[in-house]
C-alpha cells in the first residue's frame, strides 16, 4: 500500500536534480543543511507537514498525504546514508525532522525549546523585534523576506515568535499581516511558558486579533499553557468581559466539563474572582459537578472559593456598603433580571453592562446572581448520597460560611441536606451552633438554634477540650474582619458581656458550672479571657468620666451666670429684666434652666462612675453602661440647650440678626447632631440589643 502510494506521488516537484543546492547531510554541516532544507520546504509549500502531523480543518486528505510524502522524500534523500538508516522507518515528515534534530542535539522546530542560537542570529532577531515594537511594518516585511516568519521562534530566550512580540506590543495591523502569511500549524507555536499567540491576545483583550486567530485555527482554543490554562481562562482572569463571552461562545463546551480536565474549574474560579457571575452561572447550570471538582494544582473544591467570594457580597448590612444618597436607589431597584441561558438558538446574548454610576444597582445585581448560583449548587447537593456529600467539600464550605457570616448559604444548604447540621469541624470537633457562637455570628446562631434538632442535642455537646457552648461564649472572639469589634474597650466589654448572658439564657443549669479540660467553669473562663479588656475598660471609663465631668462643670457655671446676668440687664426701678416682655425672653430662660439642670445631672453621674470599682459584675448587670449612656445623654442635651439659649439671646439683643449668624448657627447645630449620633448610636446598640434573642 505504502509502495503504491509513493509511486503515485508525482515526483516532478522533487527530484535529485532539483535539490542540487542542498549539501549531503554530514556531521559538520547540519546547521547549513537545516537552513537550506527549511527554505526549500517553505518554497515548496511543504513546511506545514513538518510543523504538525495533524491535518488542519478543511484540508484535502489526499493533498495532505502527498505533501507529507514529498517533504519526507526531500529530507531522506539529502540526509546521507548513515542518517537515512536511522530514520528510514519513519513515515512522518515531522517525526523525521525531529529525529534528525535530536541526533544533533538541536531544538525541534515547534518553538518549545530554545538552545544553540548563534550570536549573529540573535543580533538579527533583536533588530527585528525593535522594528516590531516601533510598528515599522516595512522594515519587518523586508526582514521577513529573507526568512520565514517562524525564524524568530527561537530568536528570544522565551521562545516567542515575531507574532508573539507584535501582539504583546499591541501592533494590531502588523499582527494581522503576520497571521495571514503564517500557516495554521505555525500559529500553535508556544513559548517557554507554554503560551500561544491566542493566549497573549486574550490577555491583551484584543478582540480583532482573537477573531482572526480563531478563524484560521480553532485548535488554538484548546491548547493549554504551562499552568494548564486555555485562552478563555486567561481572558476572564484579565477581566475582559466581552472577549470572555466571545471565547466562551466559540470554545467547545465539552472541554469545560469536569471529565475533560481542569478547564471548567479554572474558568469558574476566575468568574468568581472577577464577578463575571453570568458566565459562572451558565457554566454551573451546564456542569453542576464543577462545584465539587478538585484540580491537581488546587486540591480545594471550588465550592470553598465560591463561599469566600460570595460571602463578601453579603457581609454586613447593605446600607453600610453604600453612600447614604444611594440608599433609596437600592430600595427602588426591586428586581434584577437573571439571564436563564446565554445561548438563544445559535446566537449568544450580550451581557448587560452594569451602570458605573450606581453602586446600589451593581450590589443588587451581583447579589441576585450570587443567590442563583447558591441555589444551583444546593440543588445539586440535594441529589448526592451521604458519602458523595461528604467528599464534595460541602461540609467544610458550610463551616467556612458560618465563620464568614454568610447566612444565606447556611440556610440554603441546610434546606438541601438537613443532616449537615450534625457535622463537626475537623479542628476542634465543634458542631455548627458551637462554631457560630465561637465566631460571634449572632444571626447564624439564632437560625441554627431555631432548628428543632438543636434544642435536643445542645445539652450533650462538647468539643475536644470538653468546652460546652457557654465556655465558647466566654472566650474572646478570634481576630477577624468578619467579626465586629468596637474601638472603645468599654463598648467591647459590654458587647462580650451581652453575648455571654444571651448564651447563658439557652443552656441547661448544670452547663453553668460544668468544667472543661482545664478545670474551669464558663464564668472562670470569662474572667480569665477578659482580664486585660476589663483593665482597658476601667481606664477608659475613668478618664472619660473625668474629662466629661469637667465639661459639665463648665456648662453649669456658664448657664448659671447667664441666668443671673440676662441679656439687656435689669430695670433699675423694680429689678426686672428689661427684655422680659419680648417673645424670646421666655425661651431664653427655659433653655438656660434646662441646660443647667441636665449638665448638673451629668456631672453627678460622671462623678459616681469615676468613684465606682468597675468590676466584671458591673458589666454583667449592664447598670454601668446604662449610667454611662445616661451621663452622655444629659451632657449632649445640655450642650444643645445651651446652643438654643445662645440663639435666643441673640434674638433678644437684635430682633433681625444678620443672615450669616443664622447660617453659622444652623451649621453648628447640624454638626452637633452628627456628633451626637456618631457617639451615642454605639451606646444605643449595646443597650438595646435584646439579651435573649434565641426565642427563649
Amino acid at each position: 500500500m505504502k509502495a503504491n502510494l509513493v509511486q503515485s506521488v508525482p515526483f516532478v516537484r522533487v527530484i535529485p536534480c532539483t535539490i542540487v543546492q542542498l549539501e549531503v547531510h554530514k556531521e559538520d554541516n547540519y546547521e547549513r543543511w537545516r537552513i537550506f532544507m527549511q527554505h526549500y520546504l517553505v518554497a515548496q509549500d511543504l513546511w506545514d507537514v513538518v510543523l504538525s502531523s495533524e491535518m488542519p480543518d478543511g484540508e484535502d486528505p489526499r493533498e495532505w498525504i502527498k505533501k507529507n510524502a514529498l517533504a519526507l522524500y526531500a529530507i531522506k534523500i539529502s540526509c546521507g546514508a548513515e542518517k537515512f538508516d536511522q530514520i528510514k522507518e519513519i513515515n512522518s515528515a515531522k517525526d523525521a525532522w525531529k529525529a534528525l534534530a535530536d541526533l544533533h542535539k538541536q531544538p525541534n522546530e515547534d518553538g518549545n525549546k530554545d538552545t544553540g542560537i548563534k550570536t549573529v542570529e540573535r543580533k538579527q532577531a533583536v533588530t527585528l523585534l525593535k522594528d516590531i515594537e516601533k510598528g515599522d511594518s516595512d522594515a519587518v516585511k523586508e526582514k521577513l523576506l529573507e526568512t520565514h516568519p517562524s525564524y524568530s521562534a527561537r530568536a528570544l530566550e522565551n521562545g516567542s515568535t515575531t507574532l508573539h512580540v507584535a501582539i504583546t506590543a499591541g501592533k494590531t495591523e502588523l499582527a494581522k499581516e503576520l497571521i495571514s502569511v503564517m500557516s495554521a500549524g505555525e500559529l500553535e507555536t508556544q513559548n517557554k511558558s507554554g503560551k500561544t499567540v491566542l493566549h497573549l491576545a486574550a490577555c491583551k483583550g484584543s478582540r480583532e486579533i482573537v477573531e482572526c486567530l480563531v478563524a484560521k485555527n480553532k485548535k488554538l482554543l484548546q491548547i493549554p499553557d504551562c499552568e494548564k490554562k486555555i485562552p478563555l481562562v486567561l481572558a476572564c482572569a484579565t477581566d475582559h468581559k466581552a472577549l470572555t463571552l466571545y471565547l466562551y461562545s466559540v470554545t467547545p463546551p465539552e472541554i469545560l466539563g469536569p471529565a475533560n480536565g481542569d478547564n471548567g474549574f479554572f474558568l469558574l474560579g476566575e468568574c468568581l474572582r472577577n464577578y463575571t457571575f453570568e458566565i459562572g452561572l451558565d457554566l454551573l447550570r451546564k456542569f453542576p459537578d464543577l462545584t465539587f471538582h478538585k484540580s491537581s494544582l488546587e486540591p480545594t473544591p471550588i465550592i470553598s472559593e465560591l463561599v469566600q467570594t460570595l460571602s463578601s457580597l453579603f457581609a454586613g448590612i447593605w446600607f453600610k456598603r453604600l453612600p447614604f444618597w444611594e440608599w433609596p436607589l437600592y430600595i427602588l431597584f426591586c428586581k434584577v433580571p437573571i439571564i436563564d441561558d446565554l445561548l438563544v438558538g445559535d446566537k449568544w446574548k450580550t451581557l448587560p453592562e452594569k451602570p458605573g454610576w450606581s453602586l446600589a444597582y451593581n450590589l443588587k445585581y451581583d447579589r441576585a446572581y450570587a443567590r442563583e448560583m447558591v441555589h444551583v449548587i444546593c440543588e445539586q447537593l440535594s441529589t448526592l448520597e451521604r458519602d458523595q456529600f461528604i467528599r464534595s467539600g460541602a461540609v467544610e464550605a458550610t463551616f467556612k460560611a458560618i465563620k464568614l457570616g454568610y447566612l444565606h448559604f447556611v440556610k440554603q444548604i441546610t434546606k438541601a441536606n438537613p443532616d449537615i447540621v450534625w457535622s463537626l469541624d475537623h479542628e476542634h470537633s465543634r458542631d455548627m451552633l458551637m462554631y457560630a457562637v465561637a465566631h460571634r455570628q449572632r444571626e447564624i446562631a439564632k437560625f441554627l438554634y431555631g432548628l428543632n434538632a438543636w434544642r435536643k442535642m445542645t445539652e450533650f455537646t462538647t468539643d475536644d477540650d470538653q468546652n460546652n457552648i457557654l465556655h465558647l461564649a466566654a472566650k474572646l472572639p478570634p481576630s477577624s474582619p468578619h467579626i465586629h469589634h468596637f474601638s472603645d474597650p468599654v463598648l467591647q466589654m459590654q458587647s462580650e458581656t451581652n453575648w455571654f448572658k444571651a448564651i447563658k439564657g439557652i443552656v441547661p443549669t448544670f452547663y453553668k458550672e460544668q468544667r472543661n479540660k482545664d478545670g474551669e467553669t464558663p464564668k472562670e473562663v470569662f474572667r480569665r479571657e477578659h482580664k486585660d479588656l476589663l483593665k482597658e475598660a476601667q481606664v477608659w471609663v475613668k478618664e472619660t468620666a473625668n474629662f466629661a465631668a469637667i465639661i459639665g462643670t463648665l456648662i453649669v457655671g456658664i448657664m448659671f451666670a447667664a441666668g443671673i446676668t440676662v441679656p439687656g440687664g435689669n430695670n433699675g426701678q423694680d429689678g426686672f429684666p428689661i427684655f422680659s416682655k419680648r417673645a424670646y425672653f421666655g425661651r431664653f430662660m427655659s433653655f438656660d434652666l434646662i441646660s443647667l439642670c441636665l449638665a448638673s445631672l451629668s456631672v453627678v453621674l460622671f462623678l459616681d462612675i469615676h468613684k465606682s470599682s468597675l468590676t466584671e459584675e458591673d458589666f454583667l448587670s449592664g447598670f454601668l453602661t446604662l449610667k454611662l449612656a445616661m451621663s452622655f445623654y444629659f451632657l449632649f442635651y445640655s450642650i444643645g440647650a445651651m446652643l438654643i439659649c445662645s440663639f435666643a439671646s441673640i434674638k433678644l439683643v437684635d430682633r433681625q440678626p444678620i443672615v450669616g449668624c443664622i447660617l453659622i448657627f444652623i451649621l453648628t447645630a447640624c454638626l452637633f447632631v452628627y456628633i451626637i449620633l456618631k457617639q451615642l448610636l454605639p451606646l444605643c446598640k449595646i443597650l438595646y440589643i435584646p439579651i435573649r434573642f434565641f426565642g427563649k
